[in-house]
């Protein structure tokens, strides 16, 4: 499974970290599966930091309506320039939001405390283009090892899917 970011700029193809992130690729690919990104914007744009998106409501403060676990302990869970991580408000409190890294040397901080899931794989000079307001979709191809209902409740901090 692998999935696409599309935005203004062109699409960013995106590698999963399925084996060390497992459920938080599984929330992802859900979400984008029904149809929870289409036109979202990235409204936080850091230079030479991070572009983040998913929030429904574009200010920052929004989510899915539920809360997902941080997956920290896999051998990907460093943030190098590409890498795809789930933005959140604090430990377990992750849900939509995720942003895209722009450089290791700015982000080193953010290691296995923020959970990364994937890495871009082709495109990454899109993300330095990205701009604060833009929006963008996201498409999953393949994915048939992640059916609809394989989501571990035990995985869930609060609601349901």
């Amino acid at each position: 499974m692998t999935g696409k970011i599309i935005t203004e700029h062109g699409t960013m193809v995106v590698e999963f970290f399925k084996k060390d992130a497992p459920n938080t690729v599984n929330n992802f690919a859900k979400l984008a599966k029904m149809g929870f990104y289409e036109g979202l914007k990235f409204h936080r744009v850091i230079p030479g930091f991070v572009a983040q998106g998913g929030c429904p409501d574009g200010t920052g403060a929004g989510g899915p309506g539920y809360e997902i676990l941080c997956e920290l302990d896999g051998s990907n869970q460093f943030h190098d320039k590409g890498v795809l991580s789930m933005a959140h408000a604090g430990r377990n409190t992750g849900g939509s939001q995720f942003f895209l890294v722009h450089s290791r040397g700015a982000t080193q901080h953010l290691d296995r405390n923020h959970t990364c899931f994937g890495k871009v794989t082709e495109g990454l000079d899109i993300i330095e283009k990205i701009k604060e307001g833009e929006t963008f979709s996201v498409e999953i191809v393949g994915g048939e090892e992640y059916p609809e209902d394989i989501l571990v409740e035990t995985q869930m901090k609060t609601g349901t899917f």
